[in-house]
């Protein structure tokens, strides 16, 4: 939608804000349940990136009103040439490896590094409608494989082990959607906006079954200390 005030940025901007209101509050609301520590530690910084991803929209939305988005595109469409070996670098350092570093947060650091470089070479000639979609797919399959060959024992037991990848999968079927098909349908039902809302989304849903999943354990815990409690007062009865 090319309306100001209601185009896909200014979309992004309301939703972004709007859902970060509501998994702030469920965080207020269940921070200190127990068992809820680990899921819980996510959500401030979360919250703060979705916000900031908001506002950069929002940034975004007021070059569009202003004519200015419309001609930075049209000087980009223009300019098909490689990266320099100089970008190249920067973009391995100041991109790709904060990004995989975060998401791969036990790997060694050198390790990181080589897989930037890779990540930065396999984009190289990339159409850039495909670039999106190329940056979702390789941070979700890192995020993977991290979780799978660095989590110990311990942390493979826990719900959230389970649970937590299971938040990519909407965001990369959107992101692909939106690769393939944004000129012939997507562009015309918001856009840009469901990739937004499919993440902050899937993270409350993971966060509400965390919640719920720990208060039932209590629950269940609780009554079953009261039956024990119950049977043993009622052993010593008749012992006496």
């Amino acid at each position: 939608m090319d309306v100001p005030y209601f185009s896909s940025f200014d979309a992004c901007l309301y939703v972004d804000v709007i859902f970060s209101f509501i998994l702030f509050l469920m965080f207020i609301s269940w921070k200190n349940i127990s068992g809820m520590e680990s899921s819980s530690e996510i959500i401030p910084s979360l919250i703060v990136g979705t916000l900031g991803h908001g506002v950069a929209h929002g940034a975004m939305s007021i070059k569009f009103r202003d004519g200015s988005y419309q001609l930075e595109q049209g000087n980009n469409d223009t300019n098909d040439e490689s990266l320099k070996l100089w970008q190249s670098v920067l973009f391995c350092c100041g991109f790709w490896f904060p990004l995989l570093a975060a998401t791969m947060p036990k790997m060694k650091k050198q390790y990181v590094l080589c897989l930037s470089v890779f990540a930065v070479y396999f984009m190289q000639g990339l159409p850039k409608e495909f670039s999106f979609g190329y940056i979702q797919t390789v941070l979700s399959i890192a995020f993977h494989i991290s979780q799978l060959l660095f989590s110990s024992s311990t942390e493979k037991a826990r719900r959230e082990y389970m649970t937590m990848p299971m938040t990519a999968i909407l965001p990369i079927v959107v992101a692909w959607i939106e690769m393939v098909f944004c000129t012939s349908f997507f562009r015309f039902i918001g856009g840009h906006v469901w990739y937004d809302f499919a993440i902050i989304f899937s993270y409350i849903v993971f966060y509400y079954d965390c919640y719920q999943y720990h208060v039932d354990k209590s629950i269940d815990t609780s009554s079953g200390t009261e039956s024990t409690t119950i049977l043993s007062d009622a052993k010593k009865k008749k012992s006496q």
